[in-house]
C-alpha cells in the first residue's frame, strides 16, 4: 500500500528535490551524514507512536 495520496503531484516533487541538488549542496552533504548516522531514527520512531496515539492516524509518517 504506498502513502502517496496524488500521483499527479510526483513530477513537481522531483522538480523541487532536482533544484534543491543542484543550488543547495549542503543538503546533500547532510543527507549522506545522516543516512550513515541515522541519529534520529529512534526519536522519529516516538514520534510517529505519538501521532497514532493522537488520534493523526499515519497523517504524519
Amino acid at each position: 500500500m504506498s502513502k502517496v495520496k496524488d500521483m499527479s503531484l510526483a513530477p513537481e516533487g522531483v522538480r523541487k528535490i532536482e533544484w534543491v541538488q543542484k543550488h543547495m549542496p549542503v543538503f546533500e552533504h547532510i543527507k549522506a551524514e545522516y543516512e550513515e548516522t541515522q541519529p534520529f531514527n529512534c526519536k522519529l520512531r516516538t514520534l510517529q507512536r505519538g501521532n497514532k496515539q493522537a488520534g493523526f492516524g499515519d497523517h504524519f509518517n
